[in-house]
């Protein structure tokens, strides 16, 4: 489902957690704590061009995958999308 960039952003239940820097749960917290999942890149801006988002760099797949990554995928999927907007700016 798309948006327009006029529509609020969607509710997501890592918003808004705190990634830890090199992964991994801070001290005292588990993996199964929401608190230490990465956070997800989503600027908002939701336009795919060529099967990328404009917004946060993330093929559709990662997008669509991103709640089933463990943290290891999506530090994986957070490189690539870091390197997709790099080479696109």
């Amino acid at each position: 489902m798309f948006r327009r960039k006029s529509d609020p952003a969607p509710s997501r239940p890592d918003e808004g957690a705190p990634s830890v820097p090199g992964g991994g749960a801070p001290a005292g917290q588990g993996a199964d704590d929401p608190s230490c999942w990465v956070a997800s890149p989503c600027t908002g801006i939701c336009v795919l061009q060529a099967g990328v988002c404009t917004g946060c760099g993330r093929t559709l797949d990662e997008i669509a995958r991103w709640t089933g990554m463990d943290e290891a995928q999506r530090r994986t999927a957070l490189r690539a999308a870091e390197a997709r907007r790099a080479a696109a700016s």
